[in-house]
């Protein structure tokens, strides 16, 4: 199962069409996955409206969507409400806070394929946002965020959390000021994701 997958064989979540995301689930499945989260980009609304739409209905349809790959189980949203001094591979330019309309409208889009969100903690309104995704049961994953250690500790006391991509796009270890990564290694609460390339 694969919970991080933006695309595969020359096709993108954020293509927003059934053809691309039947062919990222057929590549997938020849290396082995039997279900993935089709996860999007930072974007602008209007890319993440389509990119939701298109995926949630792929979700809704199960196994009969893509019969020889993998399935479609739901999706992660990775971003937009994340930090601006810590985008990664996300275009900074879409960066935003959480806006509670457009969240609501992501909701209504996915109908109830949206399983994971990603997001920085320390940004305005993301308590909120946790909030909303604990009342949902959507996952929440910490990442391409600039919060130090005591605030990360401070959301995985209030709920179980992943470190998306732990180490990327996040503050390091310092011996005087920790960051995110010791807590995530040590809290009860927390699961951690790792861009295994040797390189991240």
């Amino acid at each position: 199962l694969d919970l991080h997958v933006h695309g595969g064989g020359g096709a993108d979540t954020m293509d927003a069409t059934p053809d691309a995301l039947r062919t990222l689930c057929r590549l997938h499945a020849r290396h082995g996955t039997t279900g993935l989260l089709a996860t999007t980009m930072t974007q602008s609304r209007t890319a993440i409206d389509a990119a939701l739409a298109c995926a949630g209905a792929a979700a809704r349809d199960g196994a009969a969507f893509c019969p020889d790959g993998a399935q479609v189980l739901g999706i992660h949203l990775e971003g937009p409400y994340i930090s601006p001094e810590k985008p990664g591979a996300q275009p900074r330019e879409f960066v935003r806070d959480h806006d509670p309309d457009e969240f609501d409208r992501w909701l209504a889009l996915a109908d109830g394929a949206l399983l994971r969100i990603t997001l920085a903690p320390e940004r305005p309104g993301a308590d909120a946002l946790l909030a909303r995704c604990r009342d949902e049961g959507i996952a929440v994953a910490l990442a391409d965020t600039d919060a130090d250690a005591a605030l990360i500790r401070a959301v995985l006391d209030r709920m179980p959390c992943a470190a998306t991509h732990l180490f990327n796009a996040m503050n390091g270890i310092h011996h005087r000021k920790p960051g995110p990564v010791p807590v995530f290694c040590t809290h009860p609460a927390a699961h951690v994701e790792l861009i295994c390339d040797g390189h991240h």
